[in-house]
C-alpha cells in the first residue's frame, strides 16, 4: 500500500487509464485490511477507485477546477515539490467499522523506479 516519501520523481504526463491500473496494482490487488481482528483480501470490485485528480497547480486564467484540497494534504505527508506531480486516488475502502471511514485517498507519484504510492 502507500509508503513513505519518494526523493525525486519525473515530471511527465500519464493518462487515466495508466493511473488507474497502476493504482490498482500498488494499492488494492494483493493487499488486504485488518479490522478488528479479521484480515480482508482488497478487491477491485470490493474496493472501486472512484476518483482519480492530477495535482499539478491549474495555471492561472484557466477555468477549471483545481485540485488545491488533494494537494494540500499531499503537501503535509510529503511536501509541495512532490505533491505538484503526484495524482490522488480514491477509492472505497469498506473494511472499516466506521462509516466516515469508508472512502479513503493515496498518492501516486512517478519515481525514476516506476510509479509509488504514499
Amino acid at each position: 500500500m502507500a509508503g513513505s516519501c519518494p526523493r525525486r520523481v519525473i515530471d511527465r504526463p500519464a493518462t487515466i487509464a495508466e493511473i488507474i491500473t497502476t493504482a490498482q496494482r500498488l494499492l488494492i490487488v494483493g493487499h488486504f485490511a485488518s479490522v478488528q481482528g479479521h484480515r480482508y483480501r482488497l478487491s477491485i470490485k470490493a474496493n472501486p477507485i472512484i476518483g482519480v485528480i492530477e495535482l499539478q497547480p491549474i495555471p492561472p486564467g484557466m477555468n477549471a477546477p483545481d485540485a488545491r484540497a488533494y494537494r494540500s494534504i499531499a503537501a503535509r505527508r510529503c511536501g509541495a515539490a512532490i505533491a505538484s506531480r503526484s495524482w490522488a486516488i480514491v477509492y472505497k475502502y469498506p473494511q472499516t467499522i466506521m462509516a466516515s471511514e469508508s472512502v479513503t485517498v493515496a498518492f501516486l507519484v512517478l519515481t525514476p523506479r516506476g510509479w509509488r504510492a504514499y
